[in-house]
């Protein structure tokens, strides 16, 4: 028995790339951003379909909200539970 994937169209590649790249969004805090700031582009990356937001702090710290929960942060991510909490340059 032959299996076959059913995969989008060429032309539909692009559209698909750009709903699979949104599942997760990660923020690269600097000195400049500011709360308010932040919290909108959690916003927007939601409103944009995004599943979860990682933000990432000045000291390397991961921070994860979901979709339901943005303004709470999670543990972990629900998609990648796996990765660290703290990430090195």
């Amino acid at each position: 028995m032959e299996t076959t994937l059913d995969l989008p169209a060429i032309e539909d590649q692009q559209e698909f790339n750009l709903r699979r790249w949104r599942e997760i969004c990660v923020e690269v805090l600097s000195r400049s951003n500011t709360r308010n700031e932040i919290t909108e582009k959690k916003r927007l990356y939601f409103e944009g379909g995004a599943e979860e937001v990682w933000i990432c702090d000045l000291n390397g710290g991961m921070h994860f909200f979901g979709r339901n929960t943005c303004d709470d942060e999670l543990g972990a991510s629900a998609i990648c539970p796996g990765f660290p909490e703290r990430v090195s340059s």
